[in-house]
This record gives structure tokens, sequence and C-alpha cells, in this order.
């Protein structure tokens, strides 16, 4: 009886802000990731375009498994099964880290175009936009709001 306490996590120690948060990403990320996977097969739709929906194997991957940890954190929450916030903290830093490669990726195609002295920089620099650039903001915000917790448990064990 004491041994099945342990496994498991009081969901009150979550906060519903993360909780929140981890969701609202972990949902986006998964549509944004079956959008990359459609557009890369050759299926688009007409918002595509506006959301920088270009196709990508890579980017729907990376999209999707993603939406993955966020997802099996929120399943495991609801479960009331143990590690669940820990999905949710790999969740925001995989979003910030592969937000902060897309940044890099970005600035250097336009630092590039900029030493080759082309004359569209900005155009340029658009069409390596991806939601991966943009979705950096749910790890932003998670890595804000929650890195002394996840810091405190990393340096625990």
């Amino acid at each position: 009886m004491a041994n099945s306490n342990k496994s498991k996590t009081n969901s009150n120690s979550v906060p519903s802000a993360k909780y929140g948060l981890g969701l609202i990403a972990g949902i986006l990320y998964l549509a944004f990731g079956i959008m990359q996977l459609t557009a890369t097969v050759g299926f688009t739709m007409p918002f595509y375009e506006s959301l920088y929906i270009t196709g990508g194997i890579f980017n729907a991957f990376v999209l999707l498994v993603t939406a993955a940890v966020f997802l099996t954190g929120i399943l495991r929450m609801n479960r009331n099964t143990a590690e669940a916030d820990a999905f949710l903290d790999v969740g925001f830093l995989l979003s910030l880290a592969f937000g902060i490669v897309a940044i890099l990726g970005t600035l250097a195609g336009g630092l590039d175009m900029w030493i080759g002295e082309e004359e569209e920089i900005v155009e340029g620099m658009l069409e390596t936009v991806t939601p991966l650039l943009y979705m950096v903001v749910f790890g932003f915000l998670g890595y804000c709001l929650w890195a002394k917790d996840l810091f405190r448990k990393v340096v625990a064990a």
C-alpha cells in the first residue's frame, strides 16, 4: 500500500497554468506537425502560406515529437501518475531548443544574404520561417515560469 503512494504524484503539485500551457502547446504542436506533414506530401490549404507551413519532413518530425512529449505529460497528469511534470519540463525545453535553432537558422540566412549583398534580405529570411520559429514562445514561457523548479529537481537528482 505504501509503495503505491510513492509511484503516484499529487496532481496539486503541478500549477494549473503549467498544465494549461502544456495542453495548449501540445495541441498546437500536433496541429502544426500534421500540417507540415501534409504539406510535405503535397496537400496544402490556402492558409498554410500565412502560417509559413512549407512542408519538410524534419520540421514535421520535430513538431510531432514535441507534441507527443507535451501530450504524454498531460495524459500522465490526468491519470495522476509519476513523472508527469517531467514530460512538460522536457516539452518546454524541446520547444526552446528547436526554436532557438530555427531563430539562428533564420538569422544565419539573413546574414548570408547581407554579406552577398542581395537586395531582398527580409523576403529571403521570411522563406526560412517555420512554425518552430514562432512556437518557441511556449518554450520561453515555460522556461521562464518553471526553470527554477526544474533545475532544483535536476540538482537534487
